[in-house]
């Protein structure tokens, strides 16, 4: 076997055996990996991102701006509102506990997704940041489709 090939099932491993983990959790029952040249959530997410990614983030300052960002992705989602209550359970999940300094960011980061994104309904249900061995982060994203139950990786 190739090194493209290789890579390509490995991916592929790695994508199902999150979405095992994704079911086990009971998070995403009926979920399904996207078909190969299918659209990735994390590339799109990716762009949601970029532009608040300082140079100098650290891993956990990376994590905490995925998890504001998976909220605000999934809020422009949403067409119900979210009590300030359950904002602040969120943000705290993401070491936020100050909720009317990120009000503003999580504002412009719906309205920014709603710009890139209008048609992309998945729900964002799980961020993980990976820090590689040259300093540099690697974004892994799992959504869930709100149509027909499936899920893109």
């Amino acid at each position: 076997m190739g090194k493209a090939s290789r890579r390509k099932r490995e991916a592929r491993e790695g994508r199902q055996a999150v979405v095992a983990q994704l079911r086990s959790e009971g998070v995403a029952q009926g979920m399904r990996v996207a078909a190969e040249g299918g659209p990735k959530v994390s590339a799109a997410f990716g762009k949601l991102i970029d532009p608040y990614l300082d140079g100098d983030i650290g891993s956990e300052e990376y994590r905490a701006l995925a998890t504001i960002g998976a909220l605000a992705w999934n809020l422009a989602n949403l067409p119900e509102t979210v009590s300030d209550d359950r904002l602040r359970s969120l943000l705290a999940d993401a070491g936020v506990s100050e909720l009317a300094s990120f009000r503003g960011l999580l504002e412009e980061m719906k309205e920014r997704k709603q710009r890139l994104f209008p048609n992309d309904q998945r729900l964002i249900v799980r961020t993980e940041v990976h820090e590689q061995p040259d300093g540099t982060f690697y974004l892994t994203v799992a959504a869930v489709s709100t149509d027909q139950g499936a899920a893109d990786m």
